[in-house]
């Protein structure tokens, strides 16, 4: 069974890693590729929905800085 941080610490890596994905593939079609909301578009703010549910990138950092660190709170 997964433990609340190993959970943590799996979410935390996989949006940072969608959301470096999103961003190389923004710089590969460029800008306009957000204006005719085609898949590209959906992909990149789905990247960035699934940062903000389940827990900010942030608050999941400090989670996994406290528990797995032992860094204080």
């Amino acid at each position: 069974r997964e433990t609340a941080l190993l959970a943590a610490m799996r979410k935390y890596l996989a949006d940072t890693h969608g959301q470096a994905a999103m961003e190389l593939m923004l710089d590969t079609y460029g800008a306009e590729a957000m204006l005719d909301l085609g898949e590209p578009t959906r992909e990149f703010l789905y990247a960035r929905a699934l940062t903000i549910g389940g827990g900010t990138t942030q608050v999941l950092a400090d989670l996994i800085a406290e528990r797995a660190l032992g860094l204080p709170r």
